[in-house]
């Protein structure tokens, strides 16, 4: 079916309410089949990570949140998103390595763009939109066509999320986030463009209605967790489940990290202590062993009580231990591999397996 055949595109501008910024409605209608819109979002609120979009932003769900309801992120789960947007405790710590990624991201965002309109001869334009029939399900589109009604999705992203879109598979952290966006845009598909700086490859993404369907309803319940405050009856099951997601997260980057550091190591120069190049420096030094202390003074005839050792004594500390005792071993292979990303994270909710997409392998729907 020729889609861009027999298109009729209205664009009307109304008054908007106190309660909603101003919109523009687009429907698209398709020979034989229902209408179908999404609002725009016009004035100051469409100034991306300005005041004004971050308060419009506030009011709904954005697509970039759908992997953390869904238990399909890396980077954060839904109990810990639920406490960032009511602001419940101190906020997360950075981390520099997803900041790098998002900072290049943005960096490199405009070059991508126009990329993509080389690679596909369309002119697209980034948007803010929020769905028409649920106006809380929101997204900003990284580019959009009108006319053939294409939300894209740009990626600029590390060596490994680029290396599954080569092979024809969206990475599974960024399938429910272009399935949202989707929804958002009332598309039959979407474009996924992932960019490494130079080169880019385009993924052709199909609407996948049953995913859409679990989306939209964790979305909705999470949106009614956010009004009320109350994450559940029980929140220390949403504790425990997020801590074990972030507690694995962190043991497979400690291996990892282990395994690494060894690598590392068998390059360094023979005889040499110290060696630096290409951004990591390396340092080999001996350190004493403990003194016991106790044992050296029984040794030459001193006895101490335990009230004359307390007196030299400094304060106590308080020390917790959390440990994991429904958690698997870890498996992780070995150097160069990666970590599996098909694996998806408990939902921080139930602390059971997340709902995984179905992973798109879509090498027939590359466009070259």
């Amino acid at each position: 079916m020729d889609l861009t055949k027999g298109i009729k595109i209205q664009l009307v501008r109304y008054a908007s309410p106190v309660i909603r910024p101003p919109t523009v409605p687009v429907q698209v209608t398709f020979p034989g089949d229902r209408n179908m819109a999404m609002r725009i979002i016009t004035g100051p609120e469409a100034q991306q990570n300005s005041a004004a979009w971050f308060a419009w932003r506030s009011g709904g769900i954005g697509a970039s949140e759908a992997p953390q309801i869904m238990g399909t992120s890396k980077f954060r789960s839904s109990y810990e998103l639920f406490r960032l947007r009511l602001g419940i405790g101190p906020p997360p710590p950075a981390n520099p390595f997803v900041d790098r990624i998002r900072a290049r991201g943005h960096q490199l965002e405009p070059v991508a763009r126009a990329a993509y309109e080389r690679h596909t001869g369309s002119t697209v334009t980034p948007i803010i939109a929020e769905s028409d029939s649920i106006p809380i399900i929101r997204a900003s589109l990284d580019g959009f066509d009108p006319f053939q009604q294409i939300p894209v999705e740009i990626k600029c992203p590390g060596e490994t999320a680029h290396g599954l879109a080569l092979k024809g598979i969206v990475p599974p952290e960024y399938i429910d986030q272009v399935q949202h966006q989707i929804f958002v845009a009332e598309a039959r598909f979407a474009h996924y463009y992932s960019f490494d700086g130079s080169n880019g490859v385009l993924l052709k993404v199909p609407r996948n209605q049953k995913r859409i369907d679990q989306i939209l309803k964790a979305e909705l319940d999470f949106w009614d967790r956010l009004q009320t405050g109350k994450w559940s009856t029980d929140e220390w099951e949403a504790a425990a489940a997020a801590w074990q997601q972030a507690n694995r997260v962190l043991q497979e980057a400690t291996a990892r990290e282990e395994a690494a550091r060894s690598a590392l190591l068998s390059q360094m120069p023979p005889g040499r202590k110290r060696h630096q190049s290409d951004g990591v420096s390396v340092l080999l030094s001996a350190r004493k062993g403990k003194v016991d202390w106790r044992a050296l003074l029984r040794a030459h005839g001193v006895t101490l009580t335990e009230s004359q050792i307390d007196a030299y004594r400094n304060p106590s500390v308080e020390s917790v231990i959390v440990r994991d005792q429904l958690g698997a071993p870890l498996s992780i292979p070995a150097l160069p591999a990666v970590k599996n990303p098909h694996t998806v994270p408990p939902t921080a909710h139930s602390g059971q397996p997340a709902s995984q997409p179905t992973t798109q392998d879509l090498k027939r729907d590359f466009i070259f």
